[in-house]
C-alpha cells in the first residue's frame, strides 16, 4: 500500500500504523546477515522514539491535563527534537539485537511521517505479527529490543524447519479509543468474487476485550488486556462478562457513543464507515493484479479486515486476514455470519450454478438481521 499510496502522493502511513516487513533466513549460516538487513530501518526508528520518550511522556500529561489536543505538527516537533537528540549522543552504546547494535546514524527518514499522539505517548509499544498466523497466534508487544530478540529467537526455535520467517513490525496505538475502559477492535467482510468484482458487508462488529485497558512495562504483552482476538479472550476470566461473546453490533456502538460522546455527534454509518470503505478500497486497488495471480477460474474468497479508532476518532486499518474466524460465538455473531455467507453465496455459486426454476419456486430460508429487508443482498 506504501507503493500505491506514493503513485497518488498520498501517505499511506495517514491510515496504517507505522509497519515494517521482515523476511528472516532461518539458517544460522545466513540468519545474522538476514536480521541486520532485514531489521535496520525498524531499529533506527524505534531508537528515534526511545530517544524522544520523556519529552513525549512530558508533552501528554500537559496535554491531558489542560485537556487539549496535539496537533501533527506539535509531535512533529518532538519527534524532529528526538532525532537531534539522538545525534547528540550518538557515542552512547546501543541496545543489542543479537549482537546488532541499534544504529548511531539514521539509516531511514523516519520523520517524513508524521505519528499521531495517539501512536506514542511515551512507551514506544509496538506488536511483532507472524504473517503465516491468525486467530492472534504469535502476536506479542514489546518495547525494548532484548524482549524483540526474545521474541523473534522463540519463533525461530518452533519453525526452524522452514526456510524463512515473515513478520509485520507494527506501532501499537498507545492511546485507543476505549469502551468502559477496555480496547476494542472492529471486524469487518471484503468479499472478491469469480469475477474480482469487490464488495464491502455492510455490517460488521466490534471486538472488545475482557480487562481494563492499562499501559503497565511489567505486564506489556497481556493479551487479555491488549488483543481482542475472540480466540485469545475466550480463555479470559472475564469473558462474556460485559458483553455476550466480548462482541457488540454497531447499533449498540452508536449508542455508546451518543451516551459517552454527546459533544462529538458522532455518527458510525455516516462518519466512521465511509472512512473504512475508502481504507478498503485503496488497499483493494493497491494488489488487485495479485488478487488472483494464477487466474484460477470460479473461485472467490472472503477476507476479514480489522480497524482501530484512536482516541481522536482516527480510523486505522491494522489487519488484513485470509482465512476470517467464521465461528458462531454469540447470538449476534450467529445472526451477522448466517446472512453474510448467504448473500455472499448469491453472488458467487448461484451465479456460477443457477438455480432451477423448480428451486426458485421452492420458499427459501431467511436470516434477518434488524434494520434490513430479508431480501436486501447486504454486500
Amino acid at each position: 500500500m506504501l507503493l500505491f499510496s506514493e503513485q497518488f502522493h498520498e501517505n499511506a502511513f495517514n491510515y496504517l500504523p507505522i509497519t515494517f516487513s521482515l523476511k528472516i533466513a532461518t539458517n544460522p549460516r545466513y540468519f545474522r546477515l538476514s536480521l541486520l538487513k532485514e531489521i535496520e530501518p525498524f531499529l533506527a526508528f524505534h531508537s528515534a522514539l526511545e530517544a524522544g520518550k520523556e519529552k513525549a511522556a512530558e508533552f501528554y500529561k500537559s496535554i491531558k491535563e489542560n485537556n487539549q489536543q496535539a496537533s501533527t505538527q506539535e509531535l512533529a516537533e518532538i519527534q524532529d527534537q528526538a532525532k537531534r537528540r539522538r545525534k547528540n549522543n550518538g557515542q552512547q552504546k546501543g541496545q543489542k539485537l543479537k549482537g546488532i547494535s541499534a544504529p548511531h546514524k539514521k539509516t531511514v527518514e523516519y520523520n517524513k511521517y508524521s505519528m499521531p499522539l495517539c501512536h506514542f505517548t511515551g512507551h514506544n509499544i509496538w506488536l511483532l505479527k507472524p504473517t503465516n498466523l491468525n486467530r492472534g497466534r504469535g502476536v506479542h508487544l514489546f518495547q525494548t529490543l532484548e524482549e524483540l530478540n526474545k521474541l523473534i529467537a522463540n519463533c525461530m526455535q518452533r519453525d526452524a524447519e522452514r526456510k524463512s520467517l515473515n513478520f509485520v513490525i507494527q506501532k501499537y496505538i498507545e492511546e485507543p479509543l476505549l469502551i468502559n475502559e477496555r480496547k476494542f477492535d472492529i471486524r469487518m467482510w471484503m468479499l472478491v468474487t469469480q469475477d474480482l468484482d469487490c464488495y464491502l458487508f455492510k455490517e460488521g462488529y466490534l471486538r472488545t476485550s475482557s480487562k481494563k485497558y492499562i499501559v503497565d512495562s511489567n505486564d506489556i504483552d497481556n493479551r487479555f488486556v491488549h488483543l481482542t482476538n475472540n480466540a485469545i479472550q475466550v480463555h479470559g476470566e472475564d469473558y462474556g462478562k460485559f458483553e455476550d461473546g466480548n462482541q457488540m453490533s454497531f447499533a449498540a456502538f452508536q449508542k455508546y457513543l451518543n451516551a459517552h460522546y454527546p459533544e462529538r455527534s458522532m455518527s458510525v454509518e455516516n462518519e466512521i464507515l465511509p472512512k473504512i470503505k475508502n481504507i478498503v478500497r485503496k488497499s483493494v486497488l493497491a494488489v488487485k493484479k495479485k488478487l488472483n495471480s494464477e487466474n484460477r477460474k470460479y473461485c472467490f474468497e472472503i477476507f476479514g479486515y480489522d480497524f482501530i479508532l484512536d482516541a481522536d476518532f482516527n480510523v486505522w486499518l491494522i489487519e488484513v486476514n485470509t482465512n476470517p474466524c467464521l465461528e458462531e460465538s454469540s447470538p449476534l455473531l450467529t445472526a451477522l455470519l448466517n446472512r453474510m455467507l448467504d448473500n455472499a453465496f448469491k453472488l458467487t455459486v448461484d451465479v456460477m450454478f443457477p438455480p432451477s426454476p423448480q428451486y426458485i419456486q421452492l420458499p427459501k430460508k431467511v436470516y434477518p438481521l434488524e434494520g434490513y429487508a430479508n431480501d436486501v443482498n447486504l454486500w
